[in-house]
């Protein structure tokens, strides 16, 4: 079996200087752009030592699920609310 890589790089141009390149209308806003492609695209993703989530707080816990089934997925969603 073939392991297969994630071209971030590749993926970090087409949304920061393609998708959001009319957009970025300075040095600053290309910083702003740039840095956000590296804290929210990367390996580090999934990594099962360190899980990482896009967003945490009382109430929610937005992070990338396990892998598997589409079904046990949707089933779980409301399991990553968080009752107060």
């Amino acid at each position: 079996m073939s392991v297969q890589v994630i071209p971030w790089n590749t993926l970090k141009y087409l949304i920061g200087e393609v998708m959001y390149g009319g957009r970025v209308i300075d040095d600053y806003d290309r910083r702003i752009v740039n840095t956000y492609m590296d804290e929210y695209m990367g390996d580090f993703l999934f990594d099962a030592f360190q899980p990482f989530h896009f967003y945490c707080d009382d109430t929610v816990d937005y992070y990338v699920p396990e892998d598997g089934p589409k079904e046990a997925y949707q089933a779980n969603t409301h399991l990553r609310i968080r009752r107060r």
